[in-house]
């Protein structure tokens, strides 16, 4: 196991205050005040998949110092996403007996994810610049 850098550290925390800061407010913003509210959780989660996708193929092919890309990768984009918040917004559905409401959320959670990832893929191997290849 390796040790962790306080570089690392420090960027892990700043980007989670960015990232649950960010997720507040959005839930501030356009929810509805309900203690179990669906809907800005899946705006959330369904933009993290498209950022942590973007991410993953803009830097592909980068060199990226360790603190930025566990900073903006777990920090940032894992405390702004919320996999806890989708499961008990399931399991109320389900208690109060939406049971449709439930499987769609799901499926639109799960679809909506792969979807986004798969834009967020795209548009971050566009947006990453090629490097030039060598002829020998």
């Amino acid at each position: 196991m390796s040790r962790i850098s306080a570089a690392v550290w420090g960027a892990v925390f700043a980007g989670g205050v960015l990232g649950a800061g960010l997720r507040l407010l959005i839930h501030e913003l356009i929810g509805s005040g309900a203690a179990v509210d669906p809907w800005p959780t899946l705006i959330v989660n369904l933009f993290g998949c498209l950022l942590l996708a973007f991410v993953a193929a803009f830097w592909q092919e980068r060199v990226v110092r360790d603190w930025l890309k566990a900073g903006i990768r777990a920090g940032f984009i894992g405390t702004f996403t919320t996999f806890s918040a989708l499961m008990i917004e399931l399991f109320v559905s389900l208690y109060n007996g939406n049971v449709l409401w439930a499987i769609g959320l799901l499926v639109v959670s799960i679809g909506g994810g792969w979807v986004c990832s798969a834009w967020g893929y795209e548009l971050g191997q566009m947006a990453a610049p090629r490097r030039q290849r060598v002829q020998s």
